[in-house]
């Protein structure tokens, strides 16, 4: 649960262009125009802190402001940002096409209680990486489960309990940096339909900068789209670091790699899943532009760098 911000004469509209947005957590009610606004939910919003949390009901809810000066502008968590029918932002697949389970059996779906919250990859029978910005609000175990083994993420395959789950000790929700988590399911992924993913070996020097990227989820399909029913799939063109720094004026950190293209994309529901390269995952869906497919690169997590990969070994044994 978040905490109340003190009231204050300089508070800020959240559709204020001098700030970047950012929703982490469900509420059914939150509907996104423009930037966002919000409705059926009476908040403050004030400016005195470069972070603000919020709670309403018994529903968590966390809306964080940053200055311009802290998050890249115009930048979003591929997390699912609202849970209506109507209105949604946030990571998906864009210009991407229908593929099935079978082709990518370490996709998972993320759940809260009954909603896709979020994307996934098998890594062993019982561990899951995900983002963390999937995660830092902290829900229950038995609030989360994990689908897999299914092209649908609303039925089919099976769904596991999750025991527990980890978040880089160095994840920094401003700065979106060592966005990594690993979860623990109470059963097996085995089965018709499942199975790991390799992950960059210790040492690794990362994806090649002269393949595409395989991206896949079941994130909005269009900017005001909503989650799609049936798996997606992207090819991504890999941006260099150095490239994509220069394109984010220099909030590409070393644990983030870069790929995108015009009309492509991923985006709002694709957050935590995998992008492989010859049958590697090297990034983890993490940040990205409002404006899914804009032409700006969009941002994963880097699992070839020692101190992600390091954290995935010591808590998973993978």
């Amino acid at each position: 649960m978040g905490r109340q911000a003190k009231a204050s004469a300089n508070c800020q509209s959240l559709t204020d262009a001098t700030f970047a947005v950012r929703m982490r957590c469900i509420f059914s009610a939150v509907r996104w125009t423009g930037i966002a606004s919000v409705i059926a939910i009476v908040i403050t919003i004030c400016c005195t802190d470069s972070i603000f949390a919020y709670s309403t009901g018994s529903v968590p809810l966390e809306i964080v402001l940053a200055r311009i000066n802290r998050v890249p502008p115009h930048s979003v968590s591929h997390a699912v940002l609202a849970m209506g029918d109507e209105g949604k932002r946030g990571p998906r697949i864009v210009g991407g096409s229908k593929t099935t389970i079978e082709d990518v059996p370490y996709q998972v779906s993320l759940r809260y209680y009954t909603r896709h919250i979020c994307g996934g990859s098998i890594i062993s029978y019982q561990w899951v990486l995900t983002a963390a910005h999937c995660l830092d609000w902290y829900p229950k175990n038995n609030e989360i489960s994990v689908r897999t083994g299914s092209t649908y993420h609303a039925a089919g395959g099976l769904l596991h309990e999750v025991f527990h789950y980890h978040l880089h000790e160095r994840y920094d929700a401003q700065e979106f940096q060592w966005d990594v988590a690993t979860v623990r399911v109470r059963t097996p992924m085995v089965g018709l339909g499942r199975g790991a993913i390799a992950l960059p070996s210790l040492g690794s020097h990362g994806w090649s900068n002269e393949t595409s990227v395989t991206v896949t989820g079941w994130g909005y399909s269009t900017t005001k789209g909503k989650v799609v029913n049936d798996l997606q799939l992207v090819r991504l063109t890999v941006v260099s670091r150095e490239t994509c720094n220069r394109t984010w004026t220099g909030y590409i950190t070393e644990d983030m790699i870069c790929a995108g293209g015009i009309g492509v994309d991923a985006c709002d529901g694709d957050s935590g899943g995998p992008a492989v390269q010859d049958g590697v995952q090297y990034g983890i869906i993490s940040w990205g532009a409002i404006d899914c497919g804009n032409g700006l690169p969009g941002v994963f997590t880097n699992l070839a760098h020692p101190s992600v990969r390091d954290f995935i070994r010591r808590t998973t044994m993978v």
